[in-house]
């Protein structure tokens, strides 16, 4: 490579790791941005490669794994490909455990952003179990990391990156079962500027790292309250006023992005899709937050509005992206949610039938893979609660088929090791056995469309054309279930 003033600049690295490390500032950078430009994609981690051979190496087997995966999986020499992938891997290991071998004050910087390139490379090659313990060891230095001192302005900035990065991630955790780390804003730099108490934002990337914040609150204070089985009143009236001041501050955001978007809204440099998957998941935090204290699942009937405004939202951002029906593979990954986990939650939620259905939908056809979301796996599981709670209304119109609460399925359980075994449980009303009056295991098969169903202590276990399943056998394994 040669600079501006014809100086020869010698690039680390062999000419295959050079050639991943490009790969990785051309299309790997934009698929882990997703419809945002934060500055660790895009500068900080191409910077920082060019010195540590940690970071160079973790990036090359990221890049390699995302173009044996994402963009070319039909290659014929994926078998060396990933040899390379695993080869880059455990470089970047090797000399990460001689840097810590001899500490100096960068050292937990780099154990961050080394840990935060592992989560994704382990997403990218689809083992989730892998991301989710690699973000949960980063979390645990992340949220450590946020009492030390000496820090320098450089590791601020990647700090910060990193910071939201795991909350995003952080809340994924939970999906899988696992209990969120305790991560809170390291530093105030990261915070967005405030004038009189009332937030406002100059850039998009600041409305996310606020919206970032207050949905980990509000996830963590919905955690905690259904902790409490039994409140006393002076416990709820705590409960109550602090669900009430998040409301506020997701209320405040709400104003500061709507004032922003009024400023910037028609900037060529604004990806649109970017602010439209901001409001999704507002929509899905304010529904969370409003929902926690409801005993039964009636309560969300009540956010219809909010649910309509999820799906016509993704559609929009469906719109603004390249053709479906002719996706680009550069197209076909990003990094974290977008779309995804905003329908999969009106699809299981929202019991209006159209608008579920609406939901499902979308999520059948849509052809972007985001981060640990299995497109395919979700919109089964989504099909299969549907199914389910309207097993015994299938006479009615499509329009009047409300369940009824004793009906519906009050939690869908993702085990983190679901991809390999596809088994998922459906949990029903609470009632007398044990916590819930029953619990259906379903084991999904994409290939035959098939499942296995069973309720209850005493149920059998069957296997037969789902739909059948539905109209049949979880009928009877509730009603048995329920006694």
């Amino acid at each position: 490579m040669v600079s501006p003033d014809h100086r020869l600049i010698l690039r680390p690295g062999t000419r295959e790791e050079r050639q991943y490390v490009d790969l990785f500032c051309s299309q790997t950078s934009r698929a882990l941005s997703g419809f945002f430009s934060p500055q660790l994609w895009n500068f900080q981690l191409p910077q920082l490669s060019q010195s540590e051979p940690t970071i160079r190496h973790a990036i090359a087997a990221l890049s390699a794994a995302h173009e044996r995966t994402i963009l070319n999986p039909s290659a014929e020499n994926a078998g060396v490909r990933e040899q390379f992938v695993l080869q880059q891997y455990n470089k970047s290991i090797q000399y990460l455990m001689e840097h810590l071998a001899v500490p100096k004050s960068q050292s937990v910087d780099l154990l961050l952003v080394t840990c935060g390139l592992f989560v994704c490379l382990e997403i990218v090659r689809g083992n989730n179990k892998q991301a989710l313990n690699h973000l949960a060891a980063g979390a645990t230095i992340l949220h450590k990391r946020g009492h030390l001192a000496n820090t320098t302005s450089q590791s601020m900035d990647i700090d910060r990156e990193l910071s939201h990065l795991f909350f995003r991630l952080n809340m994924q955790l939970s999906l899988f079962g696992r209990p969120l780390a305790p991560l809170t804003i390291g530093h105030k730099g990261a915070l967005p500027p405030s004038t009189e108490g009332k937030i406002s934002f100059s850039t998009i990337e600041e409305a996310r790292h606020c919206l970032d914040g207050l949905m980990n609150k509000a996830l963590r204070f919905v955690r905690l309250s259904l902790q409490v089985s039994t409140p006393g009143d002076a416990t709820r009236l705590q409960q109550r006023q602090k669900q009430q001041d998040i409301k506020e501050e997701f209320d405040a955001w709400t104003m500061a992005l709507n004032k922003m978007m009024a400023r910037r809204g028609n900037s060529k440099t604004l990806d649109k899709r970017g602010p439209l998957t901001l409001r999704l998941h507002h929509q899905v935090s304010l529904i969370w937050l409003q929902a926690c204290f409801a005993t039964d699942q009636m309560v969300f009937d009540n956010f219809r509005s909010n649910f309509e405004t999820i799906v016509r939202l993704a559609e929009e951002v469906i719109r603004l992206g390249p053709d479906q029906e002719k996706p680009s593979p550069a197209d076909g990954f990003s990094l974290e949610s977008g779309i995804t986990a905003p329908l999969w939650f009106t699809a299981v939620k929202c019991r209006d039938p159209i608008i579920r259905r609406k939901a499902i939908q979308i999520l059948s056809d849509y052809r972007r893979r985001e981060g640990m979301w299995d497109m395919g796996l979700f919109f089964k599981v989504s099909e299969l609660v549907l199914e389910s709670e309207e097993a015994e209304l299938s006479s009615l119109p499509i329009e009047k088929r409300i369940p009824e609460d004793r009906q519906r399925i009050y939690d869908p359980i993702l085990p983190e090791e679901i991809v390999a075994s596809r088994v998922i449980d459906l949990y029903t009303k609470p009632g007398p056995v044990g916590q819930y009056s029953s619990i259906l295991t379903a084991s999904l098969d994409h290939n035959e469309d098939l499942a296995i169903l069973a309720a209850g202590s005493d149920a059998t276990a069957s296997t037969t054309v789902r739909s059948d399943i539905i109209a049949v056998n979880i009928v009877t394994a509730l009603k048995q279930a329920a006694k």
